[in-house]
């Protein structure tokens, strides 16, 4: 666990140190956000071909495969496998691998949403594991968290679709992405309703 939380935060801050970095390459994600918008974000490919990014790309892939020891952990102490905990998973272990052999611009948001949002919740689950007593409400705020991942997911997706004329983009990664980031926005929805509205009812 603490493995998990030590790389979720090393891949955070390489992954989006060079949105916020003022230093070459002048074409950053970042700077590119600021002048041309948006969509440029999700249309610039030379981002991927910095070692950095290219590296820490390649150790998200790595990434997904230790996660599935959460998984292992839960059939080990024989407790019920939600689907939407081995789907997740194994969906997102099996498109991180597929994108690997030619990254598209959008996977530059998809890492840094993910190293992001696992930073948080792994820290979470570090501290939870370590005997601190944390608020109920943290929990909900991780679950909002992953939720608003899947929606812009989707959003980025869509605008990197409708930008494929002038985007160095690949539209089967495109589809498979906006599929799967629409499945986890409806079982992350599903999730949030039966475990914290329906439960207050």
């Amino acid at each position: 666990m603490n493995f998990v939380f030590a790389t979720s935060q090393c891949g955070y801050i390489s992954r989006l140190s060079p949105y916020l970095s003022s230093s070459p390459p002048l074409l950053s994600p970042f700077r590119l956000l600021i002048v041309n918008g948006l969509w440029s974000t999700a249309c610039y490919a030379e981002a991927n071909t910095i070692p950095r990014q290219a590296v820490w790309g390649y150790m998200f892939g790595l990434f997904k495969v230790v996660e599935l020891g959460d998984t292992a952990f839960i059939v080990l102490r024989k407790t019920p496998l939600s689907f939407l905990h081995w789907y997740h998973h194994m969906t997102v272990f099996v498109f991180c691998w597929y994108t690997l052999i030619d990254p598209t611009p959008v996977t530059q948001w998809f890492g840094v949403m993910n190293y992001t949002i696992h930073t948080v919740m792994y820290t979470y689950y570090a501290l939870k594991a370590s005997g601190w007593r944390i608020p109920s409400r943290v929990a909900l705020v991780v679950t909002l968290m992953q939720l608003s991942q899947m929606f812009v997911g989707v959003i980025i997706n869509v605008m990197a679709y409708m930008q494929q004329g002038s985007c160095k983009v690949r539209v089967d990664l495109l589809q498979a992405a906006a599929v799967m980031y629409a499945s986890y926005a409806i079982l992350f929805l599903n999730f949030l309703y039966h475990r914290y509205i329906k439960k207050k009812q």
